[in-house]
């Protein structure tokens, strides 16, 4: 079937491989010289339900800091998680797909 919508039956083969998803995000499927693991390893379908989400940008979980704590749970002791600012990963590190300049994805 078509993720977005369509009349097709039937689970497509290539969606854990991110083929259909980078049909039309290419610029989020890389290469990257830093690969963000989850999306090379799990697919899309480690942080996305592309098949509806009330979470914004069809996020698995209900906050951006919550799916990222699931892998990164050794946090530098700086990232004080009562401060607001430390639960907003994505500020600081923007390029959450993969990056060509930073290993921290904060190009």
């Amino acid at each position: 079937h078509t993720i977005h919508g369509g009349l097709r039956s039937g689970k497509r083969g290539n969606e854990q491989n991110n083929e259909t998803c980078a049909r039309c995000h290419m610029e989020k499927s890389g290469a990257f010289l830093y690969e963000h693991i989850p999306g090379r390893v799990g697919g899309c379908l480690s942080c996305h339900l592309p098949h509806g989400s009330t979470n914004p940008k069809l996020l698995i979980r209900n906050t951006v800091h919550m799916l990222c704590l699931e892998c990164h749970n050794d946090l530098p002791t700086l990232h004080n998680l009562s401060q607001e600012r430390y639960r907003r990963c994505t500020t600081w590190h923007p390029a959450i797909h993969g990056s060509n300049q930073s290993r921290k994805f904060t190009e």
